[in-house]
């Protein structure tokens, strides 16, 4: 959210729209890194004992921020290190979220922090392709202190199915973002994109109970979720009344409407009702089934998203489509899992 505000500052919305497009296939291979190396060793009940750091992911997190660094000479370059660096900080993240350890959570907390503020008060080329690549390769470095470089090893059948699922499931961004930036242009997708980097302050309570929920059970964590999100959600909303989100983005902001941030947060409302069935399924090994549900979820996805961006032409109406079909996901996980997974155990 930051670096894509600092972009759409100092380069302007048609830029901005690309660095949208590049942030969204970054989301999306640090899905399927995350997949394969934290949520495929859970699946059937694993706990988190399955999960470490493997080395070659410090040789990704180099190279990202090499490349990175080189961004602001050879753009293609920095795309490049902007999705390496991402999924490599992704994959940390997920890994911190299974073995927690305070001090360390708090100063990575703390770097990224850093970046954001630096983003949002000294917007500049330096900054982007300097100061952030700099910050989140130290973020995951630190997040790596003290974690297992060796585990167990899990079924192939197992990885194949949670990535595939990971795969299918990820691809709604890219094709919405792509087709946002390519029918309503630059600010639009630079908008949507910043929309939902704003809708995305509840991601860390739901990648929290996602990856807890996958490791075990856990009534607390669902409780603590709830309260999280139902002091978030006030945050959110009532930053765009106070104007907080078009002093902070600036020309990012400009069209995105009330309307269209109160369907973002509704969204993830729904999202954390569905992240509930989906945990307890792939918790009880039925990751073929999940696979197949979550292939049909992303249909209904991209295909109401791409009518409302030719019917509607807003991002609001994108963004109400998310909604509908995250209603229409999470009736479906909860009906499976009612037959297939007690979801009354979660």
């Amino acid at each position: 959210m930051s670096l894509l505000t600092a972009v759409a500052n100092v380069y302007g919305s048609d830029i901005g729209g690309v660095f949208a497009l590049v942030l969204t296939i970054g989301a999306y291979v640090a899905q399927l890194s995350a997949a394969w190396l934290v949520e495929s060793r859970l699946a059937g009940g694993r706990g988190r004992d399955a999960v470490f750091f493997p080395r070659f992911l410090h040789v990704v997190a180099v190279f990202g921020v090499i490349a990175w660094l080189c961004g602001d000479v050879f753009r293609p370059m920095g795309y490049i290190g902007i999705v390496l660096l991402i999924s490599a900080l992704e994959v940390s993240r997920n890994m911190s979220l299974i073995a927690p350890q305070p001090r360390r959570d708090t100063v990575a907390a703390a770097l990224l922090g850093v970046a954001a503020l630096v983003d949002f008060i000294a917007a500049s080329e330096v900054v982007i392709w300097v100061v952030v690549p700099i910050l989140v390769f130290a973020t995951v470095e630190l997040r790596a202190v003290g974690m297992s470089r060796t585990g167990p090893s899990v079924p192939r059948s197992s990885t194949v199915w949670v990535i595939s699922e990971t795969a299918v499931n990820g691809l709604v961004q890219p094709i919405v973002v792509s087709a946002v930036l390519g029918v309503l242009g630059g600010s639009a997708a630079t908008g949507f994109r910043l929309t939902v980097n704003v809708a995305n302050l509840f991601s860390p309570v739901l990648s929290f109970v996602r990856i807890r929920l996958l490791s075990a059970a856990s009534r607390t964590d669902v409780v603590f979720s709830v309260i999280a999100f139902f002091a978030i959600a006030p945050v959110v909303l009532g930053g765009d009344v106070l104007g907080f989100w078009s002093l902070v983005f600036r020309e990012g902001w400009v069209g995105v409407s009330f309307a269209a941030l109160g369907a973002a947060v509704t969204w993830k409302i729904v999202s954390l009702v569905s992240t509930l069935p989906f945990a307890s399924l792939r918790r009880a090994g039925h990751v073929r089934m999940v696979f197949a549900l979550r292939a049909v979820s992303s249909l209904i996805f991209s295909v109401s998203s791409l009518v409302a961006v030719k019917a509607f032409g807003s991002v609001g109406a994108v963004l109400c489509a998310f909604v509908v079909a995250e209603i229409a996901t999470a009736l479906m996980y909860w009906v499976f899992a009612a037959r297939f997974a007690q979801p009354a155990s979660l």
